[in-house]
């Protein structure tokens, strides 16, 4: 991808453990490493601190990992995008193109992705489009192909290309009401492609699905290894109507006040002090009070409880384990929380999926 020119992010690849602190230095933190032959984001590892490598190696180690490791610079505050695509070898067709509301580092399985119309401006478009092109060419794709993108702003960077299905194909099928699924087996074996296009009318949106409740050991934290073990998928024929489907999932509802309860540091702690059409109240306390927002929280019958803490603390994921099994709802991430925060809550409409689907 070097050779032609195709925007990707730094990186360097190592074969032995002992050479990873001294590349990370080249590269300068933070950065994120993967080892070889992973599935669902296990052992990949995001590097802020020293702190953070040692725990990462002492891992690996227990694990025997010692072979080829990529370390690519890692993408703060960038919105991660899904390309699915099929192809027949010479050309190809966009199947569906969604984009997560977590920020990228948040693996794609633990994301809220949305997909509908003009979710992309046209110049981050027409550069995924090209990408596609190169990569189509380069690698003569054939059948179902996934493109992970970073972008921000005018910076339009390649994450990972995946030639095989991906999961977001079935929920692009859905969403759409076509069977890309279809189309793509038709390309493998007779080269056919259809006569169609991505063109959204209507909007759609993959919620993931953790499974807390019952792997209760497990920490409550989001990060590039993949934890949930399923999806839900709402609609809306406008992004208001898909928000308010989206609120339902984590208990907001027309006609309904939920008691908010922010934990975080200085750095993660924002004003919120302003009314909001669903909250009855909101505090925020740091590790400091972590004591009285225990009690405060106590008081609570099912808290709307938001994890901003950047650092690791068993105190804080007892504390939402136990909040979990009070069937209390539980955000660990800044920027879904404040888009859940902007909700307007509205009464639903139920609908025939194929009032949503061109």
């Amino acid at each position: 991808m070097d050779e032609i020119g195709l925007p990707q992010t730094e990186y360097a690849y190592i074969e032995n453990l002992l050479e990873l602190e001294e590349r990370i230095k080249e590269l300068g933190l933070p950065v994120i490493i993967r080892t070889s032959f992973i599935i669902g984001g296990n052992s990949v590892r995001v590097i802020r601190t020293r702190s953070d490598l040692i725990n990462a190696v002492i891992e690996y180690r227990k694990q025997s990992i010692n072979g080829m490791i990529l370390i690519n610079r890692f993408l703060d505050n960038y919105d991660e995008i899904d390309v699915d695509f099929i192809s027949n070898g010479k050309d190809l067709k966009i199947s569906g193109i969604s984009m997560h509301v977590e920020e990228a580092g948040i693996h794609s399985g633990d994301a809220v992705s949305i997909t509908g119309p003009e979710i992309l401006d046209n110049s981050a478009l027409e550069k995924i489009k090209l990408i596609i092109s190169k990569l189509d060419q380069i690698y003569n794709l054939k059948g179902f192909s996934n493109l992970q993108v970073a972008i921000k702003g005018e910076d339009v960077r390649i994450i990972e290309l995946n030639s095989r299905l991906s999961r977001s194909f079935s929920f692009i099928c859905k969403a759409t009401g076509i069977n890309w699924i279809e189309y793509g087996i038709d390309a493998i074996l007779s080269g056919t492609l259809p006569d169609i296009q991505w063109n959204p009318v209507t909007y759609s949106a993959k919620i993931p699905v953790f499974p807390f409740n019952i792997f209760n050991q497990e920490d409550i934290k989001l990060g590039p290894e993949m934890k949930s073990t399923g999806e839900i998928m709402v609609s809306g024929k406008t992004l208001q109507e898909l928000w308010s489907k989206i609120g339902l999932h984590y208990g907001i509802k027309s006609g309904s006040r939920r008691d908010v309860v922010v934990f975080g540091n200085g750095e993660t702690l924002f004003e919120v002090n302003q009314s909001y059409n669903w909250v009855s109240t909101i505090r925020a306390f740091n590790q400091e009070n972590f004591d009285n927002m225990v009690t405060y929280l106590n008081l609570l019958e099912k808290p709307f409880f938001v994890d901003l803490y950047e650092t690791y603390s068993e105190s804080l994921e007892k504390l939402k384990r136990t909040l979990f099994r009070k069937g209390s709802t539980i955000i660990v991430n800044k920027r879904l929380f404040l888009k859940l925060l902007s909700i307007e809550p509205v009464p639903v409409i139920v609908r025939e999926i194929s009032e949503y689907t061109y």
